[in-house]
C-alpha cells in the first residue's frame, strides 16, 4: 500500500463527517478514522479529531506543503499524460506494424504473378520464335516449289524478274 506522507486536519475532518453521518450520531473513534483513512499516524489522526471535536480550525496552511501538492498533483497529471501519449504511439506503431506485413504479404503476392507472367511471356516469345522459325521454312519451301510447279504447269513463277 502506498503510505501517504502526511495526514491533513482536512483529510480527518471530512472522515469524521462522513463518519458522524453514517454512524447516526454515534461517537467518531480515532480508530474509526483511521481505518477509513487507511493511513496515518493514530497520534496525527487523534491531534486532528480532537481539534475536530473541539470544533477548532487548523491554523493557516503551509506554503511549502501547498507547493509540494500541487507539484505532486502536476506530476500525476503530467505521468498520466504521458502514459496517455505512450499509449497513443504503441497503438500507433501496431498499426503501422499490421500495415507493413499486410503490404509485404501484398507485394510477395505481386512478385508472385511477376513471375507468373515473366513465364508466360517466355513461353509466348518461344512459340513466336517457333512461328517464325516455320514460316521462313514454310517461305523456303515456298520459293524452292514455285519454280517447279510453274515448270509442270507452264506459267511463269510469280516472283521471277
Amino acid at each position: 500500500m502506498e503510505r501517504k506522507t502526511r495526514i491533513s486536519y482536512q483529510d480527518v475532518a471530512t472522515a469524521c463527517a462522513a463518519l458522524q453521518r453514517i454512524g447516526g450520531g454515534a461517537a467518531v473513534t480515532v480508530r474509526a478514522v483511521r481505518a477509513r483513512l487507511g493511513c496515518g499516524s493514530m497520534a496525527t489522526v487523534l491531534r486532528h479529531v480532537r481539534s475536530w471535536k473541539a470544533g477548532e480550525l487548523p491554523g493557516p496552511p503551509d506554503p511549502a506543503r501547498i507547493r509540494a501538492e500541487l507539484a505532486l498533483g502536476l506530476a500525476e497529471g503530467d505521468l498520466a499524460e504521458v502514459k496517455a501519449r505512450e499509449e497513443a504511439a504503441l497503438d500507433r506503431a501496431d498499426r503501422a506494424k499490421t500495415d507493413a506485413l499486410k503490404a509485404k504479404l501484398r507485394a510477395e503476392r505481386l512478385s508472385d504473378q511477376v513471375a507468373e507472367l515473366a513465364t508466360e511471356l517466355e513461353r509466348a516469345q518461344a512459340a513466336l520464335t517457333a512461328m517464325r522459325d516455320r514460316a521462313v521454312a514454310a517461305e523456303t519451301r515456298l520459293a524452292l516449289v514455285e519454280p517447279l510447279l510453274a515448270a509442270l504447269t507452264g506459267r511463269r513463277p510469280a516472283n521471277a524478274p
